[in-house]
């Protein structure tokens, strides 16, 4: 008598429900947040093995400020929010940086504010870790400090991946927060940029107070395998920002942009930005790029400054140098103010 033994292997799939939450996700019904409940709901969920699936094309909506700490983020390395969350100008107050973690290459976050005073042992920002979709029309209230690492008001890394929706990027955004750290960097809206920003204003005062550098707006703005071209010639774009804090740094400091580079073939455009802060870094400091790299190309277009510039080494109205790849056509600054480039 012959005997089969069959091995049956159960293939489990996590099944998700918003059923907690009201609304059915749809642009016209979204799943409506009220309380920190639904918040910490909507965070185990996209959090959860196979959250980013269940979270793309999802339509979310805070209905009303939420007072109670926030100490759940949406999102980690391995589950992205790939879904719209519209912040429905409401205010959040959190217990951690990073309160979106990562946001994916569908993914939206808009008309956030987000408040309370944090201090971080991390490279950390106030709303935003890793975005690699859109964030924008975001208010960043918070102070926040770090003892050793960098820090930015509202996105840490903004990057712009194969696939990503083709304007991804960091639009409109305000950062209110003073944001300090001793021995690392800080910039008022991204610490580290691959893609567009576009339309923000830091109005926070920055500051290193041993080892690093400051910008008002982006700390590091570079291109790197494996992000792509944005849909116009120049593959990073930084247009149309405004920097009124204050941006002091033992290093480098400047208003709008710390480093700047490319790769041989691609462009960063500097278009129409604004610096009216005053800027002191110790080696460099300008009032739109203070460490631009001469050898990529860089096009400084339409740009402004009028905040004061200091430095015990070199300083720029717009940029700390020129160089064969780089273009300047009408940039306005007042040599008074800034000295002569």
């Amino acid at each position: 008598m012959c005997k089969y033994s069959f091995l049956i292997i159960l293939f489990i799939f996590p099944v998700f429900s918003f059923a907690n939450l009201q609304g059915s996700g749809t642009q016209s019904d979204p799943y409506r947040i009220y309380t920190k409940t639904d918040w910490d709901f909507l965070s185990d969920i996209t959090n959860a093995l196979g959250g980013s699936q269940w979270s793309r094309g999802k339509h979310f909506k805070l209905m009303n400020d939420i007072d109670d700490l926030l100490n759940k983020r949406i999102g980690h390395q391995s589950q992205h929010f790939e879904g719209h969350f519209n912040g429905n100008n409401k205010s959040i107050i959190v217990d951690v940086p990073n309160v979106f973690s990562h946001i994916g290459i569908d993914g939206v976050l808009e008309n956030l504010n987000v408040n309370n005073d944090l201090t971080s042992q991390n490279l950390n920002a106030g709303i935003v870790g890793v975005n690699l979709g859109i964030v924008q029309y975001c208010i960043n209230f918070s102070s926040i400090s770090s003892p050793s690492m960098p820090v930015s008001g509202i996105v840490a890394f903004n990057f712009r991946r194969n696939g990503s929706i083709p304007l991804a990027g960091v639009y409109n955004c305000i950062n209110y927060g003073n944001l300090t750290s001793n021995n690392a960097s800080v910039s008022g809206i991204v610490s580290d940029n691959r893609s567009i920003v576009s339309g923000n204003i830091n109005v926070g005062n920055l500051e290193v107070t041993s080892t690093g550098s400051a910008a008002g707006i982006i700390l590091f703005n570079a291109l790197a395998a494996p992000f792509e071209a944005t849909l116009i010639e120049d593959t990073l774009l930084v247009k149309n920002n405004i920097n009124i804090g204050s941006v002091i740094a033992p290093n480098a400091a400047s208003g709008i942009v710390n480093f700047s580079s490319t790769n041989s073939t691609e462009t960063v455009l500097f278009l129409n930005n604004i610096n009216y802060g005053f800027i002191r870094g110790n080696n460099l400091a300008a009032g739109i790029c203070s460490n631009p790299s001469s050898h990529s190309r860089q096009k400084f277009l339409g740009n402004f400054n009028s905040g004061v510039i200091m430095s015990n080494g070199i300083r720029g109205c717009i940029a700390t140098r020129t160089g064969p790849n780089m273009i300047f056509i009408n940039n306005h600054y007042d040599k008074q103010m800034c000295g002569d480039d």
